[in-house]
């Protein structure tokens, strides 16, 4: 059995987490009396405004928060291979609708939209208008986004990685493993 905590980011008051809409950045499990930190950033969420699911300059900070707090041997950084899909303008109380890497671009070949890359968060992003004259902004994670996560395990030490999918499939996900990680069966 594995009990995960859920740890306000960066020192935040949980309380002011729960009001708000912020969420865990990481989570003390343990399995067996074995502590493991499975570390996982997000940035947005589907209840909250549009934006990156996981911009890296809150990966990165989260991760400096956790290393220095528990010992990197135990830490996993919780990829999270999805995206959102928001109909802006955004109005508090409605729901993103969550979607996979994949769903994400046939979206943008479907209503002909160039897919963006911001630098600034690391993700890919794009907005389109549906059919009834609705405007979305999507953000999602793609081989670059994930890449430059994958880039931060190896910079910061860590055990690894974890992926959140929420039952979404990230189909280049082995292929990324495989080139940043020796995979090794245990």
């Amino acid at each position: 059995m594995i009990l995960m905590l859920p740890v306000a980011p960066n020192g935040t008051d949980a309380r002011r987490c729960l009001q708000i809409g912020c969420r865990p950045t990481y989570h003390a499990s343990t399995p067996k009396g074995k502590q493991e930190t499975p570390t996982s950033v997000s940035g947005r969420g589907s209840s909250s405004e549009p934006g990156p699911v996981a911009p890296i300059s809150e990966v990165r900070s989260t991760l400096q928060f956790a290393v220095e707090r528990v010992p990197r041997k135990k830490i996993l950084l919780g990829l999270p291979l999805y995206g959102y899909d928001w109909i802006i303008p955004y109005q508090p109380g409605t729901l993103a609708e969550a979607l996979s890497s994949q769903e994400a671009v046939l979206t943008a070949m479907r209503y002909q939209v160039p897919i963006q890359y911001s630098f600034q968060y690391e993700s890919p992003f794009f907005r389109y208008t549906d059919e009834l004259g609705n405007i979305h902004e999507v953000w999602f994670e793609d081989v670059r986004s994930i890449g430059q996560k994958m880039k931060l395990v190896r910079q910061f030490q860590i055990a690894g990685i974890g992926a959140w999918e929420l039952g979404l499939r990230f189909a280049p996900g082995p292929w990324l493993v495989r080139k940043f990680f020796t995979v090794r069966k245990v």
